[in-house]
């Protein structure tokens, strides 16, 4: 039996109100943000043509050291973030940038010590369906969509993910964020995350659906995460998009996460991260809004923003890039008596699980909290690589709220799955 482990976060329950979707404030006059660890190192970004960024070039290395190779990035397990230390961007009009997944398919993070300018495309999208086998990939910071049924022998994926959408037969199913994905049967991706966005997390992905003809109507992946943190002054005439692939006949992948943080945010573009839309009939199954957080000491200009639950705060004279060491965590540390690897992939790939349990049947599950009372809900969500998903409820076994151990058991069906921990209130 393989378990790849999927990446374990904290799921919130903060929706934001409906704002306009067009962005105007008055200019507010203050100090520059300091932004911790924008040492310039990967140099002056400024594309002159497509441009894609190869994520999995970027440098093992902890997140507020340089940049080995310059424009390379690097990688930081502990933070699952791939960190970009420019001293400023520039993308013109008519040029786009895109990205290839690392390994890990961590988030996107630009620690910038000048000013960034985006007047062509920034694009972090989740991917709909491409080849039999292969599910939909996610943009950077995401998770995958599912594939439909093949035949008979191999059934239809749910969605991959917090939210992703529950495997349900013949109806298809959106993955869920920041909103409920919409669904045919009831079973759309739940609610998670939290509206700072800290930790930076993307959207889930859409279920795969039965259908009489066997072809692989899959869901679509969840949008790719990106923070962009500058020191001087963030100006977007064009577009940032991480939105959610479109079902092939299967649920859309919820949108993802951009979240923006200067001394001053402007322009007259747009920023987007609505989930991704399938039409089956009549009916939209459409993954659930992602999330967009704004913090500025100036906001100005006109930027349209969807979804238009998006949030506003104040950056601070520090940016906050990472959960603090008081933030709820939830970590698995045993499946079937095995530990998991520090840093899991979840790859779905022979011969690059994260652990290969011996035997077949029921497994119990442990994990560990920090800083939950004991009373909260700690759930464990099982995602096969066919059929339905299951979330359980863990129970308390030991500790207190500082920390505590909690078990969940599961009978998996032979074959690879994923994992992931959560808590919710």
């Amino acid at each position: 039996m393989n378990c790849p482990l999927i990446r374990q976060f904290l799921r919130g329950r903060h929706i934001g109100l409906l704002v306009a979707l067009v962005m105007t404030s008055a200019s507010v006059t203050s100090a520059q943000v300091t932004v911790p660890g924008a040492d310039g190192s990967d140099g002056v970004f400024a594309p002159t043509g497509n441009t894609v960024i190869d994520l999995s070039q970027a440098a093992n290395a902890s997140w507020n050291t340089g940049s080995p190779v310059p424009g390379k990035g690097v990688y930081d397990g502990a933070k699952w973030a791939v960190v970009f230390k420019y001293s400023s961007v520039n993308i013109p009009a008519g040029v786009t940038v895109t990205f290839l997944n690392h390994p890990s398919v961590a988030p996107v993070v630009w620690l910038v010590s000048g000013n960034v300018t985006i007047g062509g495309t920034l694009m972090l999208d989740g991917g709909a369906f491409v080849t039999p086998l292969a599910s939909p990939l996610p943009g950077p910071g995401g998770y995958s969509g599912g594939l439909g049924e093949l035949n008979n022998s191999v059934l239809a994926q749910s969605g991959f993910g917090p939210g992703g959408a529950g495997y349900g037969g013949s109806p298809a199913s959106g993955g869920g964020y920041s909103t409920q994905g919409q669904s045919l049967n009831g079973q759309g991706g739940p609610v998670y995350g939290v509206n700072e966005l800290v930790p930076l997390i993307g959207g889930s992905g859409g279920a795969g659906r039965v259908s009489f003809d066997r072809q692989l109507h899959a869901g679509g992946g969840g949008g790719g995460a990106i923070l962009i943190a500058a020191s001087g002054t963030i100006t977007c005439n064009g577009l940032i998009t991480a939105q959610g692939g479109a079902g092939a006949l299967g649920g859309g992948g919820s949108g993802g996460a951009i979240r923006l943080v200067a001394n001053v945010v402007t322009g007259s573009g747009a920023l987007n991260a609505l989930g991704g839309i399938e039409t089956i009939g009549n009916y939209p199954v459409e993954g659930g809004y992602g999330r967009v957080r704004l913090e500025a000491n100036s906001l100005t200009g006109s930027i349209s923003i969807l979804p238009p639950n998006f949030t506003q705060g104040s950056p601070g004279a520090t940016a906050t890039l990472w959960p603090s060491a008081s933030t709820p965590t939830a970590t698995i540390l045993s499946v079937g008596g095995l530990t998991p690897p520090v840093d899991p992939h979840a790859s779905l790939s022979p011969g690059a699980f994260d652990l290969l349990l011996s035997t077949v049947g029921p497994i119990t599950v442990v994990v560990q909290t920090a800083n939950v009372p004991t009373d909260a809900t700690v759930s464990v969500h099982l995602t096969p690589q066919y059929g339905a998903s299951v979330r359980t409820t863990a129970s308390h076994t030991s500790g207190d709220a500082t920390l505590s151990t909690w078990t969940a058991q599961f009978t998996p069906s032979p074959g690879p799955f994923t994992l992931q921990a959560d808590v919710g209130p």
